[in-house]
């Protein structure tokens, strides 16, 4: 799918969800925001999609791991040695140390190529950051703002596990220049392309809430029944307990 003159996205199966992959054209080269998960993710999808594309393997001069999860990251071992230029954008210690002699760690605001900007978001994990693009004001947003969380089978979750860190990230996201937010995922209730930047971030801040009320409506219930409480599948998709720990830890 072409999202515009710069942004193309390919899914990439996912157990029985997906994950987004983007590629996006700068003036110095394309960069590569995440990679899939397996090898065949790779040789079979991601390869013929820059074919399809027009970009040649050696225009690739960046890749932008959002986070160092299997299904965001996975792919990276089989892709990197195909890209010669590629340099590796990733705040994740395990990567740097896998592939010490290409990886980079941005700071938080950094310009990794020409109007593309680094914004670190911790909250899902440590390591997350998001991509803005200052032409078009789309921010590439990974797994970093999951809303209520992802609708599936029931093996998913809302997963935030460092809310104090993820209210203050909503609150500079919520002062850039932001008109759209692509995700990684079906987030509920607006899915992968939110439209309403300011709706997205209120519905990430709404669910910390919730769950905060939840927890001091309900002293007496333990984190995995205050999971279940949460995790209504007519209405919300399930929570794990180490999320309401987490939220009991630091929000309470």
């Amino acid at each position: 799918m072409k999202i515009n003159e710069y942004i193309s996205r390919l899914t990439l199966p996912f157990k029985d969800i997906y994950t987004s992959v983007f590629t996006v054209k700068t003036e110095t080269g394309v960069l590569i925001f995440d990679t899939g998960t397996t090898c065949e993710d790779i040789t079979l999808r991601l390869l013929p999609f820059l074919r399809e594309e027009g970009i040649a393997e050696d225009e690739v001069c960046a890749v932008f791991i959002s986070h160092f999860h299997g299904d965001h990251a996975g792919g990276l071992p089989t892709l990197l040695p195909r890209l010669p230029r590629a340099r590796v954008y990733s705040r994740s210690k395990k990567l740097r140390e896998a592939f010490s002699d290409r990886v980079e760690s941005p700071e938080d605001g950094q310009l990794i190529l020409p109007s593309l900007q680094t914004v670190t978001v911790p909250g899902h994990s440590k390591d997350s950051m998001a991509l803005l693009d200052l032409r078009s004001g789309i921010l590439l947003s990974g797994d970093c703002l999951q809303l209520y969380g992802i609708f599936g089978s029931g093996a998913w979750a809302s997963n935030v596990t460092l809310p104090a860190l993820h209210l203050e990230a909503l609150e500079k996201l919520g002062r850039l220049p932001i008109r759209r937010i692509l995700a990684a995922h079906d987030y509920h209730p607006m899915g992968w392309d939110l439209t309403e930047p300011s709706d997205a971030l209120r519905h990430c801040r709404e669910s910390l809430m919730r769950l905060r009320d939840l927890i001091a409506e309900n002293p007496s219930l333990s984190d995995e029944a205050i999971a279940e409480l949460a995790g209504d599948e007519r209405r919300y998709p399930r929570i794990r307990p180490a999320v309401i720990t987490a939220v009991r830890n630091e929000l309470v």
